[in-house]
């Protein structure tokens, strides 16, 4: 009986270390929970709107000093981070991200960056077929500053080192784009 209860105890402690080892990066698998920078992220990303900004970083980025930018750490490398954030964004419908990617990433190697060749891979299929627009590192800058004169920007820190790697998304509508509101000027009588 004795060795009855000492079995069961120990397959119940492998359990809750498997569960917990499990849930600490983004989703587990199916039936669990999502890890709490998961839960955090979607939480920050229902707030924002047209005009914000995401940025999925690695480790390293600078973060801005500036009061309307949020940081949150993920406990996930790049590729499942921009994933995840990519999925936020899209379950909520109300906006939809332009996204930038850096110019120099594609142009690193392995030899200066050991393991980038998975790590673009790995980037590239989270993105899917989102059109993106490449971007050197300034414009991304400059862009980035002009939005933070006046809007918000969430930046999500993946544990990921690689350099040029981040992800840039400015966000609009996700339910009324250029087209529809050049089309809502043109139909408007001149005041």
């Amino acid at each position: 009986m004795k060795n009855w209860v000492q079995l069961l105890l120990a397959v119940a402690v492998c359990g809750y270390m498997v569960s917990c080892a499990s849930s600490s990066r983004g989703v587990g698998k199916k039936g669990r929970d999502k890890a709490p920078w998961v839960k955090a992220l979607q939480t920050e990303v229902a707030a924002l709107g047209s005009k914000n900004w995401i940025i999925v970083t690695e480790q390293a980025y600078p973060t801005p000093q500036h009061t309307g930018v949020r940081v949150l750490v993920a406990d996930a490398g790049l590729p499942e981070t921009l994933s995840e954030v990519l999925e936020a964004i899209e379950s909520e419908g109300h906006i939809w991200p332009k996204i930038y990617t850096l110019r120099e990433f594609e142009f690193l190697k392995k030899e200066y960056a050991p393991g980038i060749d998975k790590v673009r891979a790995s980037r590239n299929a989270a993105l899917a077929e989102r059109k993106s627009q490449q971007v050197t590192k300034r414009t991304a800058d400059l862009l980035l500053k002009a939005g933070m004169k006046n809007y918000r920007v969430l930046m999500v820190k993946s544990h990921s080192a690689y350099p040029y790697s981040s992800v840039f998304m400015e966000l609009d509508s996700g339910y009324w784009n250029g087209n529809s509101e050049d089309a809502l000027r043109k139909a408007m009588p001149n005041n």
